[in-house]
């Protein structure tokens, strides 16, 4: 019997503050999807499962630690033939599945590199039979390592071929003022497309210009409701939205040497940066790539998580 259950998304990623600091955007990084309670595939089942991908994909040289909705691998698991072998004192469960990864771009719905694999595994009951046939994935099968270099050097053409068409939606989401989406989009240009990455960074400098005259009040005014909340971390997140050389400067320097003195040691690193790109030609630059990167980050959080369908047949 054929069946196809609606399942939620979990996506992998780190904090908030972490992720802005220790990962760059531009870096081509295929988070993993995986599907959640699904019929047949217990959660440590499932993690074994996310594990394998991820093992597959460092290898290739490849961050599976994304926080972005952008590039993304999932799988759909397929039971297409169960039976029972008797013989002996206890008959043995066989279980034959298909297992299919996708490497795709949810923004365009763009699939770039397929995987298909017929697996077997067998066990005293269906649990184990699955598990068994989990654990003859392997990491460093050819044919699963060229389905993720094929995607990486796919996306890599996809913007090389498509640069004017990504610029075009950029001016499109710029024109009604989506600035952050405008934004995200240049920033997430992978560095390996050179010419198109060369051309985003340009312009991301001037749609975060246009951005912090738009809306560094609306940044600045809620950095001053979380302060007023004690909560010094949050105010810190929308602080480092905002460009040290934007309208609302001189409000948030203020705000940033007014939490310095509040916070824990191991954050006020974090603030003495922000205070010191007020006044360091150096740590300015810095500064205005990171409050690019983290607004991008924050705002590319925010978008909805999809749902998913898996058939599985019984």
């Amino acid at each position: 019997m054929r069946r196809s259950v609606s399942l939620l998304l979990c996506i992998l990623g780190f904090s908030a503050i972490n992720a802005q600091n220790n990962n760059k955007l531009s870096s081509i990084n295929l988070s993993v999807i995986l599907p959640t309670n699904v019929d047949g595939l217990n959660e440590s089942q499932l993690s074994k499962l996310e594990s394998k991908i991820i093992e597959t994909v460092t290898n290739n040289g490849i961050s599976s630690e994304g926080y972005t909705q952008n590039f993304v691998i999932y799988p759909k698991f397929e039971i297409y033939d169960e039976k029972d072998s008797k013989g002996g004192m206890r008959s043995i469960k066989i279980l034959n599945y298909n297992l299919s990864l996708y490497i795709k771009q949810l923004s365009t719905n763009i699939i770039f590199s397929t995987y298909s694999k017929s697996i077997q595994g067998s066990g005293y009951n269906k649990n184990e039979a699955i598990s068994n046939a989990l654990e003859s994935i392997d990491p460093s099968d050819t044919k699963l390592n060229d389905f993720v270099k094929n995607g990486k050097e796919k996306i890599i053409k996809y913007y090389q071929s498509n640069c004017d068409i990504v610029i075009k939606k950029v001016e499109s989401e710029r024109n009604i003022k989506n600035y952050e989406s405008a934004l995200a989009t240049l920033l997430t240009v992978p560095e390996e497309a050179t010419t198109c990455y060369d051309k985003a960074q340009s312009k991301a400098k001037t749609v975060f210009t246009e951005l912090q005259k738009y809306k560094c009040s609306q940044y600045l005014q809620k950095a001053k409701t979380s302060t007023a909340s004690a909560n010094y971390d949050e105010a810190l997140e929308y602080l480092s939205w905002i460009d040290p050389t934007s309208p609302c400067a001189s409000e948030s320097k203020s705000l940033i040497n007014l939490n310095a003195s509040k916070v824990s040691q191991e954050r006020k690193k974090e603030w003495e940066f922000l205070i010191k790109a007020y006044s360091d030609g150096v740590a300015l630059k810095k500064a205005q790539i990171q409050s690019m990167n983290n607004l991008a980050i924050s705002w590319l959080k925010t978008q909805p998580i999809a749902a998913t369908y898996i058939t599985v047949i019984k």
